[in-house]
């Protein structure tokens, strides 16, 4: 009889030392489905990111394809001054969405950042419950360098984008002399309000 309550109370205070464990079991489980859910977010911001650059990239061929247009129609704005015209207000339009979509592209990668710190945070979170410090890092690591070659690609995106620019530029510059600075800005001074 002695055994059998001797067995009951071994039972019972094995019972209350294996309760914390299972809550923090759960816990644990519940941070990994956060975790995983963060990733999966993570990875449709990547991919929107991917969507907006091939965008970017169509934008830039159209600006391109603009261009040529461009300087062909340079061989007849002699004869033809009202197209021209026409021709200008496009470019003018096109430089304008080029601009839009590069806000677009700091706006996505503003984003990118937030969601890379939400996931450092995160990975902090599970490494002071189950991760070791060497898988952290490793972690880390990677996301630092995914971050660094993303920033360079939207870098060499953001230069192509300005140089593009510039090219608008020197080709409004050069309509300019082809129509006569002095038109343009007698026109220019009868658009702006009084």
């Amino acid at each position: 009889m002695e055994n059998t309550e001797l067995l009951q109370a071994i039972r019972s205070m094995i019972q209350e030392e294996i309760q914390p464990i299972k809550e923090e079991i759960t816990t644990i489980k519940s941070d990994i489905g956060t975790l995983k859910s963060d990733m999966d977010t993570l990875k449709s911001d990547m991919d929107t990111i991917k969507s907006d650059t091939s965008a970017l990239k169509s934008d830039m061929d159209t600006v391109k394809s603009d261009i040529s247009a461009l300087k062909s129609d340079m061989d007849t704005v002699k004869s033809d001054i009202s197209a021209l015209k026409s021709d200008m207000d496009t470019v003018k339009s096109d430089t304008s969405a080029l601009k839009s979509d590069m806000d677009t592209v700091k706006s996505d990668i503003s984003a990118l950042k937030s969601d890379m710190a939400t996931a450092k945070s995160d990975i902090s979170t599970i490494q002071s419950t189950m991760a070791t410090k060497a898988d952290i890092t490793r972690l880390e690591n990677k996301i630092e360098q995914y971050g660094e070659v993303q920033q360079k690609d939207i870098y060499h995106l953001l230069q192509l984008t300005s140089k593009k620019v510039d090219n608008i530029h020197e080709d409004l510059k050069s309509l300019a002399e082809v129509t006569g600075e002095h038109e343009m800005k007698i026109r220019s001074l009868a658009r702006r309000p009084v």
